[in-house]
């Protein structure tokens, strides 16, 4: 007798339809919130406009869940449903809708803006722009300030209120989990309250990392924390902060400059970039117009460029720094830099160069473009030869593409200053 035996087929996992609550004060984040009866790869997807989005799929267990419906604009309609997965089967909740919030009238009434002027087809695929902005807008920088992401039309879609403390130098995590920012008093020398601050969007922060001292800029290098500390006697040096809160200076710019300027006024800083691929970090100094590049492990001097002498010259000579900002590596390894044109007020360019013996400069945007900042800005290559330009205290953000056409522009005015931004 031939007995034949039939495997059953999986049974698919039953969800419950979510109930959806909007965060208490980021009113653009949904919350929801459902059951599922069994094990499985399951993520939430949400629709506002044509598509459904999606958040990252995630192994869960039997029982209650919740998960963040992100990226959405403000008093916006919303349809979202479960998904799950097991075995190769799919199942799907019951869709609810939902309408996310309001932007506040303090974000609004400060801020009047963004407004996008241009956006065309063709933009770096990152749909959001993480930032802070001064509603001040003027050179002391005294806020108050706010932590945004907007979307490419300029529509608020998360945000923070970080009152009159200064934070100018935002960044997405490396690890790509969480955002990372400055909260301190501005130039504060003897502020021990001075952290930065790991955090989820929600609000719920991972860790604050002390800064004692933090000057203006900073950034990740593995786990550990590089920023400039400036000090009540006038020193400036490069710290790494460790996980374990260990502090270690890695270099004195104030006592390697003496020998070539004496004022340690020169040493301050609106840089500090570390590259994993060199392990070396980029310092640019504002009013001393130059940059350095430093072996992080020893602290050692690698090249330097600029006013001071001795650097490597640049060629031509016409490309030499004035008031540089935000020096990077660019993914092909060459370095970039926003930088004024000596002696020509209200000119600015973002320039490119080749570093070797010399810096050769290799490409330069800005003749012609009627965008300025009096301080802060930068210059970075994304995606496709495309660069992201940041105005500074002009409130501006240009995207433009490999052939120089803008491709994207937002404006927050030039009565708003523009710290790091990143897509």
């Amino acid at each position: 007798m031939l007995l034949l035996l039939a495997c059953a087929a999986p049974e698919p996992v039953v969800l419950s339809a979510p109930t959806v609550t909007t965060h208490e004060e980021v009113t653009t984040m949904l919350l929801a919130t459902w059951t599922q009866d069994g094990d499985a790869d399951a993520w939430l997807e949400f629709r506002y406009e044509d598509d459904w989005e999606r958040s990252p799929r995630r192994a869960l267990a039997a029982g209650e869940q919740e998960e963040w419906a992100l990226g959405i604009p403000p008093e916006t309609e919303v349809d979202l449903r479960v998904v799950a997965e097991r075995d190769g089967v799919r199942s799907e909740s019951d869709v609810v809708s939902a309408t996310t919030g309001a932007v506040p009238e303090d974000l609004t009434e400060d801020l009047l803006g963004p407004t996008v002027d241009v956006l065309e087809e063709g933009t770096d695929p990152a749909r959001w722009l993480l930032g802070t902005v001064d509603v001040d807008g003027g050179p002391s920088y005294s806020g108050p300030f706010w932590l945004f992401i907007v979307d490419r039309q300029g529509r608020f879609v998360w945000w923070r209120d970080l009152h009159y403390d200064s934070s100018m130098f935002p960044r997405v995590a490396r690890d790509g989990t969480h955002i990372a920012y400055d909260d301190r008093p501005f130039l504060d020398p003897t502020g021990d309250t001075a952290v930065v601050r790991r955090s989820n969007l929600d609000g719920s922060n991972i860790v604050d990392v002390p800064t004692p001292g933090l000057g203006w800029c900073w950034d990740e290098a593995g786990t550990d924390v590089l920023y400039d500390r400036h000090d009540a006697d006038g020193g400036t040096t490069l710290e790494s902060v460790a996980a374990d809160g260990t502090r270690t200076t890695i270099w004195d710019c104030v006592s390697w400059l003496a020998p070539l300027d004496p004022d340690p006024e020169h040493c301050y800083t609106n840089t500090v970039n570390w590259s994993e691929e060199r392990d070396s970090v980029l310092w640019s100094t504002y009013w001393g117009d130059w940059v350095v590049e430093l072996d992080r492990a020893s602290g050692d001097v690698l090249w330097y460029a600029g006013s001071i002498d001795g650097g490597l010259p640049f060629e031509p000579e016409e490309s030499a720094f004035q008031l540089q900002h935000y020096a990077n590596w660019t993914p092909e390894g060459t370095l970039m830099v926003s930088t004024h044109i000596i002696g020509e007020k209200g000119e600015q360019r973002a320039r490119e160069f080749e570093v070797g013996d010399a810096l050769v400069e290799t490409w330069s945007y800005g003749e012609g473009v009627d965008s300025w900042a009096r301080y802060s800005g930068e210059a970075v290559r994304i995606a496709d030869g495309h660069t992201l330009i940041n105005y500074g205290t002009g409130g501006q953000v240009r995207e433009i593409d490999a052939d120089e056409e803008t491709v994207w522009l937002m404006s927050f005015g030039d009565e708003r200053t523009l710290g790091h931004t990143v897509l």
